[in-house]
């Protein structure tokens, strides 16, 4: 259960959010999503899609195929108003929280990847994505979130 999504670079958090709802409720586990570059190539992020609301509302009904649990990642990463925060539910991101401005892109992947050395036997990270973000930013942070500045892999599992 798998499906692809191309959207406009403006569609906002909101409106991605309500779509994930939807697939997920539909059953979808797991989604592709698909960014323009600067060169006009595409490129695409796999993502698994939680078992639960993304925004304020009712529970959203679930499809035949099994529900991805949120709690398998114990690092979660939110962002809201262009401010990022990582925390975890032990560890030294839970005593700390980290938290910077989304755009500081280097920034961000420089901290994920200090988190990856303390969090060693992670796979999974859970983000949620609120308020005035676009696709397109939330496409570049999650590319961000896969890969180091060097191109292995930090994160296999990025559950939205």
């Amino acid at each position: 259960n798998r499906v692809a999504l191309y959207a406009d670079g403006s569609v906002s958090a909101g409106r991605l959010n309500d779509l994930l709802d939807l697939l997920s409720g539909a059953g979808v586990r797991e989604a592709e999503l698909v960014l323009r570059g600067d060169h006009g190539g595409l490129s695409t992020l796999r993502v698994l899609l939680a078992a639960e609301r993304r925004e304020e509302g009712p529970p959203a009904e679930r499809g035949q195929a099994k529900p991805v649990r949120a709690e398998l990642a114990p690092l979660e990463l939110n962002l809201e108003h262009g401010q990022l925060v990582l925390t975890a539910r032990v560890g030294p991101l839970h005593a700390e929280p980290y938290r910077s401005l989304v755009s500081d892109l280097s920034g961000v992947r420089e901290r994920l990847e200090k988190t990856r050395r303390s969090y060693r036997d992670l796979k999974a990270i859970r983000i949620r994505f609120r308020g005035e973000l676009r696709y397109h930013e939330i496409v570049r942070l999650l590319q961000q979130v896969r890969r180091n500045a060097s191109g292995r892999p930090l994160y296999t599992e990025i559950i939205l």
